[in-house]
C-alpha cells in the first residue's frame, strides 16, 4: 500500500507540473485573487508564478513624445539622406541639438526598418 501512496504522489506532481506548464503565465496571472484566504506569496507558489513575473510590466520601445521626436528626425535625415549610417546621423543630430549615441541611433532605425544604403 505504501508503494501505490508514493506512485500517487510522484504521479500528483508530475501532473501538478504539466498542468501549470500548459496553461500560459498571462492566464495563471489572471487566476490570482487578492482578495482570497491564501496569502498572495502562496498562490504564486501554487501558480508557479515568480514576484518579479507577477509585478512585471512591459515597456514600450519609443513611446514617449521624446523618442517620437527622434524617431522623426531620423525618418527626415534618412529620406534625404538614405546612404547616412549611424554615425553620420549621430553627428548631423549633434549640430541641431540632439546628443545621442550611436547605439540608441542604430536600435531606432532597427525598430523603425530602415538601415543605411
Amino acid at each position: 500500500m505504501a508503494k501505490k501512496v508514493g506512485e500517487l504522489t510522484l504521479e500528483k506532481d508530475f501532473l501538478e507540473g504539466k498542468l501549470v506548464s500548459l496553461v500560459s503565465l498571462n492566464k495563471r496571472k489572471e487566476m490570482i485573487d487578492i482578495k482570497h484566504k491564501l496569502s498572495l506569496n502562496k498562490q504564486l507558489k501554487l501558480l508557479d508564478i515568480s514576484k518579479t513575473a507577477y509585478y512585471y510590466e512591459p515597456v514600450i520601445p519609443f513611446s514617449s513624445n521624446e523618442d517620437m521626436k527622434l524617431l522623426n528626425t531620423i525618418d527626415v535625415i534618412h529620406t534625404k539622406h538614405p546612404y547616412y549610417g549611424t554615425r553620420r546621423i549621430v553627428k548631423l543630430l549633434a549640430r541641431l541639438g540632439l546628443n545621442v549615441g550611436r547605439k540608441l541611433i542604430k536600435t531606432a532605425m532597427k525598430f523603425m526598418g530602415i538601415r543605411a544604403l
